[in-house]
């Protein structure tokens, strides 16, 4: 059966997510967790069933790591050095139409690196990674698919320098535009450029744009006065405004989006969150939160559920149909912003925190809020990245 590239990505997130509820002897599961230190310029890689390090990864400074599209790549990007870095997680998986397989090696750094001047927001969608250069006003996309093949990036150069940031959807690409009153600022929208980069209609008003994320196959982008959501539609796609309305003052600047694309949960200020739900009866809604606001994620196989980590060391449940805050429990020590914090991701069926002041990966079952167990990393773990799932050997 032919599929479509929206098809074979949401394969391999439903694989990566491992939301089949159960493996058949077939199968093979693997799931690695790959943790970067908030001091040290080093990101390790761990096993997440026994705790084993499969691998330390050296950089010139402590990065930022994110997770590409399919889940086979861990970009590392590192502001201060201009420069974005890719490690193979050692996991991949190959679509063959009715089934699909897996491939399980050791983690190693690639010899892939874009080069560029202050790289920082990163925005994975469609199967390609735009990473934007904030000191260029550049930005460069990579298929992800590309790798091994060529991975070399296309350029979309923006006019000016600025904080902003780009993304593929279906064959176009959207790229901010700078405000020409401060080019070092926040954007002031949004541009479509077609494939030969020709700009498909006018800019979309997004003042301060910062923030992206995916819901499905569109794309929501965080403004100060609302959401933009872009999604696919005839020969280019289409863009609509979701205003905050009666919401006090604030904005989100970071988002998280779910696998099932109905939610994006989004912070505001620094102990709230809002939840943009299209097509919600409210799409627009805030949640006060007990503590500062840590970390959030949404669970990958209850996307109507996240998980709020605060500043007093709780882990707070949040029901995103209802907007309700549920359950609330005790996992680490209190934390202040400025200084290293944990982070949140989902392994397999399981929550993990990483704990800087205790130097261990808490790993949480999202059923009971209990603790299952630790990974101990040393150091002071801080940003973390899950990859794996479940899918047939040869």
């Amino acid at each position: 059966m032919k599929r479509t590239t929206e098809e074979k990505i949401a394969v391999a997130l439903m694989a990566v997510a491992g939301m089949a509820s159960t493996v058949s002897a077939e199968e093979v599961r693997a799931w690695r967790i790959f943790v970067a230190d908030h001091d040290e310029a080093i990101v390790r890689a761990f096993d997440l069933d026994d705790g084993a390090l499969l691998g330390a990864f050296a950089f010139d400074e402590p990065p930022a790591i994110f997770r590409g599209p399919f889940g086979s790549l861990v970009y590392a990007v590192e502001a201060g050095a201009g420069r974005v870095s890719a490690i193979y997680s050692g996991i991949s998986f190959d679509d063959h139409g009715d089934h699909m397989d897996i491939e399980i090696v050791a983690p190693a750094m690639t010899e892939w690196a874009i080069a560029g001047e202050a790289p920082a927001q990163i925005v994975s969608h469609g199967g390609r990674v735009g990473v934007f250069f904030d000191g260029e006003g550049a930005a460069r996309l990579v298929r992800e698919s590309a790798f091994g093949v060529d991975g070399t990036p296309s350029l979309v150069v923006t006019g000016s320098p600025h904080r902003g940031a780009a993304a593929s959807i279906a064959d176009h690409v959207l790229v901010s535009t700078p405000d020409a009153g401060d080019p070092e600022g926040l954007p002031t929208g949004l541009r479509i450029l077609d494939g030969r980069g020709v700009r498909v209609g006018e800019p979309h008003p997004c003042p301060q744009l910062h923030g992206a994320a995916s819901l499905g196959n569109r794309l929501a982008f965080a403004c100060a006065t609302g959401f933009l959501l872009v999604e696919p539609s005839g020969e280019a796609p289409a863009v609509t405004a979701f205003p905050y309305g009666g919401l006090p003052q604030g904005r989100a600047t970071a988002l998280e989006g779910s696998i099932g694309g109905r939610f994006v949960l989004g912070d505001f200020g620094s102990d709230a969150v809002v939840i943009f739900g299209p097509s919600a009866p409210e799409p627009v809604r805030l949640v006060s939160l007990p503590s500062a606001r840590l970390d959030f994620v949404i669970d990958p196989a209850n996307p109507a559920t996240a998980y709020i980590l605060t500043a007093d060391g709780r882990l707070n449940e949040l029901d995103l149909p209802t907007g309700q805050l549920g359950r609330s429990v005790p996992v680490t020590g209190p934390y202040e912003r400025a200084a290293a914090t944990p982070q949140l991701a989902f392994a397999d069926r399981l929550l993990a925190i990483t704990d800087p002041d205790a130097g261990v990966v808490r790993l949480l079952d999202p059923k009971t809020l209990a603790e299952q167990r630790t990974i101990a990393t040393g150091g002071a773990p801080s940003g973390i990245v899950a990859v794996g799932g479940a899918a047939e050997a040869h």
